[in-house]
C-alpha cells in the first residue's frame, strides 16, 4: 500500500520494501507521511521526558489500619472486553496526534516521552496499544519509550536499528491519521490483539492490527519481525464491526 504525501492511499504494492514502508509502521499516522514525521521529530522535539501532569492510578482499598501501598495491584475496572466506548476516557492531543487517558485505566505516568501504568484489564491493554505506537515514532526520546514499552526480540531490534538511521532534514509535517475505531480480536490476562481503525485527511480509512504482552507489571507493544506494528494494514469503508472510538 502506497500513500501521497498528505498520508492518502493510493493502491496495493507487492514489491519488497523497507520496513520503514510496510503497512505495518503505519498505525494512525498515514503512509508516506511517517518518515517526514520521523525526521520532523528528531529536528523540532527535545530531549528528556518531563513529566506532565495526568492521571493516577485509582488506590485498592487497605486493610483496616494500612495504608494503601504505592505497589498496589493495577487491577482495578472492568474485566470484560469492552464492546462500546470506555467510559471516562479523555483524549489530548501528541504532537498532533489525540491519544486516550483514564484516571481507572492508565497511563498513570505521563511524560513527554513514554506514557506508563495500565490497568490490568482489557481497557488497560486498549490503550496501551493506542499509546505506545505513536510514542515509539515521535517522542522525544523514542529509546525510552523502546526499551521500556516494547517486548524485546528480533521486532525491538529492528526498529530500534531502522529509527536509528533516520537523520534531520528540513521537512514540514504532515497529517496525521487518527483513531476511529477498534475491536479486540483475543484477550487474556497475558495477551491482548486488538484491531484499530484509522481516519486518514482525506476520510479514507485502514484497519491495522496491534498486540500488547503484559510484562513486568505493565502492557508493552510487541511489534512484528520486521519491526512493524502490524502484520497487514487493509482498506474498510465504514466501521461496521468496530466499536467508534476516537478524539477527533
Amino acid at each position: 500500500m502506497t500513500s501521497n504525501s498528505r498520508g492518502e492511499q493510493t493502491g496495493p504494492r507487492t514489491e519488497n520494501r523497507s520496513p520503514w514502508t510496510r503497512p505495518g509502521f503505519l498505525l494512525a499516522g498515514g503512509f508516506a507521511v511517517l518518515v517526514v514525521v520521523l525526521l520532523v521529530a528528531v529536528l523540532v522535539l527535545t530531549s528528556g521526558d518531563e513529566p506532565e501532569a495526568g492521571p493516577q492510578p485509582p488506590a485498592a482499598p487497605a486493610p483496616s489500619g494500612e495504608a494503601p501501598s504505592a505497589s498496589s495491584p493495577r487491577d482495578v475496572g472492568p474485566t470484560a472486553v469492552p464492546t462500546s466506548p470506555p467510559e471516562s476516557v479523555r483524549w489530548q492531543l501528541y504532537h498532533t496526534v489525540a491519544l486516550p487517558f483514564s484516571e481507572q485505566a492508565g497511563p498513570y505516568e505521563a511524560g513527554r516521552s513514554t506514557a506508563t501504568g495500565y490497568a490490568h484489564t482489557p481497557t488497560g491493554a486498549l490503550l496501551a496499544a493506542a499509546q505506545i505506537p505513536i510514542r515509539k515514532l515521535v517522542a522525544p526520546d523514542w529509546r525510552s519509550v523502546v526499551e521500556q514499552q516494547i517486548v524485546a526480540g528480533p521486532g525491538r531490534e529492528a526498529f530500534t536499528q531502522a529509527r536509528a538511521e533516520v537523520s534531520g532534514a528540513e521537512v514540514t509535517p504532515g497529517q496525521f491519521g487518527q483513531y476511529a475505531g477498534f475491536k479486540f480480536v483475543n484477550y487474556t490476562p497475558d495477551t491482548a490483539t486488538i484491531q484499530f481503525v484509522t481516519r486518514f485527511v482525506s476520510g479514507q480509512m485502514q484497519a491495522t492490527t496491534i498486540t500488547v504482552q503484559w510484562s513486568q507489571g505493565d502492557w508493552k507493544l510487541v511489534l512484528q519481525p520486521d519491526g512493524g506494528d502490524s502484520p497487514t494494514a487493509q482498506p474498510v469503508s465504514d466501521l461496521t464491526g468496530y466499536v467508534a472510538w476516537g478524539g477527533m
